[in-house]
């Protein structure tokens, strides 16, 4: 079912995963001791970009995603609060900080898994594959290669999962780079 206004709560979420993206892609540019004014500039433009493009295809094409098993997408989000509450909780109580943020990593490419299912979007399942993929590989890499693989990997993957949505919306049947909506 398509929304005849349009919405702000797809944008919204797509913000949120567009400041997912940029926080782990400081944390790599941090560790590889990327210039602060680069890495931000650099950081910023692809956000900005990605953030338009999105409200164009939410807001003025009124072409956002649609989600066809809210219960699923629902439990997924509430899932993912608990699971990285339980991730952090367990990190402070067993004194392993430097575990908090790939488990958190862990737990957020998982739960683009089940969203692919709600949404029937083929690209969030990559997305998640390719989040956890990296995190895995990141675990047994020394300082501060394993804070660069997984912030650069993790950012990429999302931008580039952002960049295929908004493609898959761009077909001659909704132009969204066009000028006219």
């Amino acid at each position: 079912m398509e929304p005849t206004t349009p919405s702000w709560k797809g944008v919204l979420n797509d913000a949120i995963t567009l400041l997912f993206a940029g926080f782990w892609a400081w944390r790599g540019t941090q560790a590889a001791q990327i210039s602060p004014e680069i890495a931000s500039a650099l950081i910023l433009a692809i956000t900005l970009i990605l953030l338009g493009l999105f409200l164009r295809r939410d807001l003025i094409l009124n072409r956002p995603e649609t989600i066809h098993n809210r219960p699923l997408a629902k439990r997924t989000k509430i899932g993912r609060i608990i699971a990285i509450y339980t991730a952090v909780a367990a990190t402070i109580h067993f004194h392993r900080p430097d575990l908090q943020l790939p488990l958190i990593g862990l737990v957020i490419g998982a739960s683009y898994i089940p969203l692919g299912s709600a949404m029937r979007e083929p690209v969030h399942y990559g997305i998640g594959i390719v989040i956890i993929t990296v995190t895995l590989a990141s675990f047994p890499l020394p300082p501060p290669y394993h804070i660069e693989l997984a912030g650069f990997g993790t950012a990429l993957a999302t931008w580039t999962g952002c960049l295929l949505r908004l493609w898959h919306a761009n077909s001659p049947m909704m132009p969204l780079l066009s000028k006219t909506p």
